[in-house]
């Protein structure tokens, strides 16, 4: 380490925080193409003037332990806050808790992505159909407006 003349302490290194300039993700691979539990499943959503949804997130298709990511851009003109929340099963609407995430509550600058990042953790038995799950994607910022898409998760083996 390098002693500084004044000082018998070693001198501080400076040390600098990465910065994130591009994230690229591959597309989430096709139904039966990845071991169940061990996918990345991913969507876009944009979200323009006045709230207007411009791009609305994928129907998305996971196993327990696949973990799911929303890209979040913001081209509304204004910094917005967005929540994913309210997640019921499509039929008898029981809610349901089936991600474990890691911030589902982001504060988005105009011109910017915000990330929200879950792995599922809810399993749904082995000789069922497909859990269909509805929720809500809150958007409070331009306007307050609520969205709600389905995703499926499916049986493990």
């Amino acid at each position: 380490m390098k002693r500084t003349a004044k000082s018998k302490k070693p001198a501080k290194r400076r040390r600098h925080k990465p910065v994130v300039q591009c994230i690229t993700l591959p597309p989430s691979l096709a139904p039966g193409a990845a071991v169940c539990g061990k996918d990345l499943k991913w969507t876009q959503i944009v979200i323009g003037p006045n709230g207007t949804l411009i791009e609305p997130p994928a129907f998305l298709s996971f196993c327990t332990g696949d973990f799911g990511v929303w890209l979040v851009t913001n081209a509304s003109g204004k910094r917005l806050k967005l929540k994913l929340k309210d997640f019921k099963k499509a039929t008898g609407h029981q809610a349901v808790a089936p991600f474990d995430f890691v911030d589902n509550n982001v504060d988005i600058p105009d011109d910017t992505t915000g990330i929200v990042v879950g792995q599922v953790v809810l399993a749904v038995p082995a000789k069922s159909e497909a859990l269909k799950i509805k929720y809500t994607i809150e958007v409070r910022g331009p306007a307050s407006i609520d969205y709600d898409p389905e995703l499926e998760i499916q049986p493990g083996g």
